[in-house]
């Protein structure tokens, strides 16, 4: 059964960083494929370790989904979570999760 990412309780952009260093599991979904230029939509969801519970990044101040525009802006926020390489889901529908081990230089 596929999992409805809009009813998912709901993170702020610290707390989100935060679950990450915790070990967190970082889920990336493609909202729009993006264009030649790169211009897609993405949302960011973490499953946090201590309970199991997936949380979706939200816009700070808003109840609204925090929507990554460009593969540049996702590629970015990765970077800030401290992953090596970026992996980024390109059709709409589609997600990837990235986990601890994503952080560590590939050989």
């Amino acid at each position: 059964m596929k999992e409805n990412f809009d009813r998912l309780p709901v993170v702020l952009d610290h707390e989100f960083k935060e679950i990450v260093s915790r070990d967190g599991v970082v889920d990336i979904l493609c909202r729009t494929s993006p264009s030649k230029i790169g211009k897609g939509a993405w949302t960011f969801y973490v499953t946090d370790p201590e309970d199991n519970a997936k949380l979706q990044l939200i816009t700070h101040g808003k109840s609204r989904p925090k929507v990554y525009t460009s593969i540049a802006g996702v590629a970015s926020f990765l970077r800030e979570l401290g992953f090596m390489d970026v992996v980024i889901p390109i059709y709409e529908g589609r997600n990837i999760e990235l986990s601890e081990v994503d952080k560590k230089p590939k050989s």
